[in-house]
């Protein structure tokens, strides 16, 4: 049995459509999202928060928006709990989540971004880290080309 643990960007119903389905046909899946703001989760459809395999962690974002430095209290302990195989992160490689779990468990990162190398000084700061967490990555996921050119 293979077991993964699946850490999601967002709690919004919009952003967990493709991970609810993933619930509903795989038993060997678990979800954690982060709570940043409970305005997020719509009252009415709260199923998936009494889902037992659904951990809800508090969550932060000290350096603004855009996921990139959010972190979920008590996640690393959750990761490397032994209890899965593989941990996927929806989070670009250069966000602190990846950046903190992939060298402790074998990780497939899910960024939606592609990665340029010529990109402007500003960019190229936020993606510090970014070689390390691509050296360790078990796999990743991504939209554009030159993201996977970056990891192989």
């Amino acid at each position: 049995m293979f077991r993964v643990l699946v850490v999601s960007h967002s709690s919004h119903p919009r952003d967990l459509v493709l991970w609810r389905s993933v619930l509903k046909i795989n038993p060997m899946v678990d979800l954690v999202v982060p709570d940043l703001d409970s305005s997020n989760i719509d009252a009415n459809d709260d199923t998936l928060f009494k889902d037992q395999r659904v951990l809800s962690l508090p969550a932060m974002e000290p350096f603004g928006k855009g996921h990139s430095s959010m972190w979920m209290k008590g996640l690393t302990r959750v990761a490397v709990s032994g209890k899965y195989d593989l941990v996927h992160v929806a989070f670009e490689p250069w966000a602190l989540i990846p950046q903190a779990i992939c060298s402790r468990v074998p990780t497939v990162v899910h960024g939606a971004e592609s990665v340029v190398k010529h990109a402007p000084l500003a960019l190229r700061v936020r993606r510090v880290g970014i070689k390390r967490v691509l050296n360790k990555a078990a796999g990743v996921l991504a939209w554009g080309q030159t993201s996977l050119d970056a990891f192989r």
